[in-house]
């Protein structure tokens, strides 16, 4: 596991990773990439560990292989704040159809005001009394990783580049709101990463150690289905194996497999050969407290083209 994240990390930096975009045009006013390539060499899922292993501020560029179609991630500390997607995600207002906060037959007029005004949607709900803030904010951190699970499977030719302390969302929608947990953000996108012949061959490594959890693990904002918390809680009480874990049939084996493998990844186990001290999460920027209840509404404008599917920071 440990050579895994190693091999992510010396990817991203390497000069043929580098190479695979030495073609493209660098972006007018931009500085020069921390880190390029393509998802072939480096999965979305190991682009998340590696800003969040070095705690990054800055934005992660998706560009697909049509030149057109691109996708935006701003990190705060490793922890996602904004997600753009190039194609239309878990808009906002079904989320909050689904969640019975919202009526759905209700979300396109409410759509077409807030554009028609140039008020954020979500401002536009809060301000009727349709839903509360602190409802709002619960509903953007649950869309971030929701987004960012559609991006998992992208193509391999899929060219990313990141960037350190740039905010190219810096513009687009409200201000930074949330921050989702980092942690679980990258559990979430393991779980739809289709690449499971890699996370198998990452744990056949671990699979005869006993899974112990390190104290200061990062894990509390994990959001675990019933089984999957039946398999953390096997590994804090009987510090169980892999193979044992297997045996105990507590989850279904992609469940127990991705919990396990992002467990392990982002350092939250006590593995043997671990070299860096401290599992992932620590750094990562954190959720604000509440705002004032009576706080002023941001005054950017939504770009039409999003039509109700926010940003997973945009109120």
């Amino acid at each position: 596991v440990v050579a895994e994240a190693r091999a992510s990390a010396k990817a991203m930096l390497s000069p043929d990773s580098v190479a695979s975009l030495s073609s493209s045009k660098p972006r007018p006013g931009l500085p020069q990439p921390a880190a390029k390539g393509t998802l072939a060499t480096t999965p979305l899922v190991h682009v998340l560990i590696y800003v969040l292993d070095h705690a990054i501020t800055g934005s992660i560029e998706l560009t697909e292989a049509d030149g057109e179609t691109t996708h935006s991630i701003y990190v705060r500390r490793g922890a996602p704040v904004k997600v753009k997607t190039g194609r239309l995600v878990a808009p906002l207002g079904e989320l909050l159809a689904s969640a019975g906060k919202l009526a759905l037959d209700r979300v396109p007029d409410l759509v077409i005001a807030s554009q028609r005004d140039g008020v954020l949607f979500g401002e536009r709900l809060i301000s009727q009394g349709l839903i509360s803030r602190g409802q709002l904010w619960s509903t953007l951190e649950l869309q971030i990783p929701l987004k960012l699970e559609r991006l998992a499977n992208l193509a391999p030719e899929t060219k990313y580049v990141l960037y350190k302390d740039v905010n190219l969302l810096e513009t687009w929608g409200g201000a930074d709101a949330v921050a989702a947990d980092p942690v679980h953000v990258i559990h979430s996108v393991v779980r739809a990463w289709h690449d499971r012949a890699r996370i198998k061959q990452t744990l056949a490594r671990i699979a005869k150690h006993p899974l112990i959890i390190r104290p200061d693990a990062k894990i509390a904002g994990l959001k675990l289905a019933p089984d999957e918390r039946a398999v953390l809680d096997a590994i804090r009480e009987q510090r169980a194996t892999m193979s044992v874990l297997q045996h105990m049939r507590l989850a279904d084996a992609e469940a127990l497999h991705s919990l396990v493998y992002t467990l392990a990844i982002t350092r939250q186990l006590d593995l043997p050969n671990q070299k860096k001290s401290g599992p992932m999460g620590l750094r990562a920027a954190s959720l604000p407290a509440p705002p004032p209840r009576h706080s002023a509404p941001p005054s950017r404008r939504k770009s039409g083209a999003d039509f109700g599917a926010v940003s997973a920071s945009t109120p």
